[in-house]
C-alpha cells in the first residue's frame, strides 16, 4: 500500500479537510472534514478525491429547495406553456420541432432558461390562468420571429388561426 498523502487543509467542494481521522476495516483512510455550513463529517479519501462527496449533504438540500422555490409552479398551466415552447424550439424529438426549431424559431435569452422571467412577462401581458382551453394561448405576432416579449401576446385560437405563415402548395 502506498504512502498516505496528507489532505489536511485541502478543499473538496464545500468541505475543508481538518485532519486524518483514521482508517476503515478495509484500511481506507478517512478524514475529518468541516463543511461550509459548519457541520463536521468523516469522509473516505477516495470519496473526496473522486468528487463523490463534496458536502455534508447540505448541497443537495440547497439544490432541492432552490428548485422547489423556482418551480413551485411546475404543475401549473403556464409552466406547461413554457416547457412546451422550449420543446418545440429545441427538442428534435418533439412532434412540432420541424415547424419551430427546425425552421429557426428560437426563444429569447431572457426566457430560454428563466421561467420566472417568462412568468412575470405573462402576468403583465394578459395571461389568464382561468381562461377556458383555447381562449388564452401564446402567439408570435411575427410568425417567423422568436418567442420574445416584443413578439408575443396572449390570444384565442381564432386569432391564432388567422396568424399563420403562408402555405405553399
Amino acid at each position: 500500500m502506498g504512502r498516505c498523502i496528507d489532505l489536511t487543509g485541502e478543499r473538496f467542494g464545500r468541505l475543508t479537510v481538518l485532519s486524518k481521522y483514521g482508517t476503515t476495516k478495509d484500511r481506507q483512510i478517512v478524514w475529518l472534514c468541516k463543511c461550509d455550513c459548519g457541520r463536521e463529517i468523516i469522509v473516505k479519501s477516495g470519496n473526496l478525491k473522486s468528487g463523490h462527496t463534496r458536502s455534508c449533504g447540505c448541497f443537495m438540500k440547497d439544490r432541492i429547495s432552490e428548485t422547489q422555490a423556482i418551480h413551485r409552479q411546475s404543475h401549473k398551466r403556464l409552466y406547461n406553456v413554457w416547457t412546451s415552447m422550449k420543446a418545440r424550439c429545441y427538442n428534435p424529438n418533439s412532434q412540432f420541432y420541424k415547424h419551430y426549431g427546425g425552421r429557426g424559431i428560437v426563444i429569447c435569452e431572457e426566457w430560454k432558461e428563466n421561467y420566472q422571467a417568462f412568468h412575470d412577462w405573462a402576468m403583465k401581458s394578459g395571461y389568464d390562468s382561468e381562461a377556458p382551453f383555447g381562449k388564452c394561448t401564446i402567439d408570435r405576432i411575427d410568425v417567423d420571429g422568436p418567442y420574445a416579449p416584443w413578439n408575443c401576446r396572449w390570444v384565442d385560437m381564432k386569432v391564432q388561426r388567422h396568424n399563420r405563415r403562408k402555405r405553399v402548395n
